[in-house]
């Protein structure tokens, strides 16, 4: 009976992880998991601060939005998270991250393209070291042209230095909130 229990429980997360993941047009959205795996959720641009606590044997992430602190409860500890990037002007090649922050865990910042006025699509990535970094350089998988993108901060959860997402390297986050921060990229 335990592992049935056991395998629906971990069947439903996976689930609800799969769902967090694609995002809703509410743009809020809670997971309770299951053991050893990571919460997704759709991002959101408001700032705060929380503590999630993962369920039996399990981890769970959190974040806050652009400059605001984020902390998780996990197995291995808090993990904490800030951003800021700000407008800026570039070849279309490259943008800068003027500061990040993770405690507890390595991580990436993940650039996601705008879809109207939300992240979309990852557009390029880069992983950081746990601690503080500053002027990171996110390299774009292809050049892009002037417009909105979503420098956004990943926990680096499963195969390390490998960005797994949708998948365990999910979203730093607090309650729904993403840190994460919306700039506009001039290509000239």
């Amino acid at each position: 009976m335990r592992n049935t229990r056991t395998t629906i429980v971990a069947v439903t997360a996976l689930g609800a992880l799969a769902l967090a993941a694609c995002g809703s047009d509410n743009n809020s959205s809670s997971t309770t998991l299951a053991a050893g795996t990571a919460a997704s959720a759709t991002p959101t641009t408001s700032g705060g601060s929380a503590t999630t606590a993962a369920t039996s044997g399990g981890s769970a992430t959190t974040a806050a939005s652009s400059g605001g602190a984020a902390t998780t409860a996990a197995a291995g500890g808090a993990i904490t998270g800030s951003l800021d990037a700000s407008d800026q002007t570039s070849d279309g090649t490259t943008l800068k991250v003027s500061s990040v922050s993770i405690n507890g865990s390595a991580g990436f910042i993940a650039v996601h393209q705008d879809a109207n006025g939300s992240p979309g699509p990852v557009v390029g990535h880069v992983d950081i070291p746990e601690g503080d970094s500053s002027d990171v350089v996110v390299k774009f998988d292809s050049p892009v042209t002037t417009g909105a993108f979503w420098p956004m901060l990943h926990l680096d959860a499963g195969t390390k230095g490998t960005y797994e997402f949708p998948g365990p390297d999910a979203p730093v986050k607090s309650g729904s909130d993403i840190v994460m921060k919306k700039i506009t990229l001039t290509v000239g």
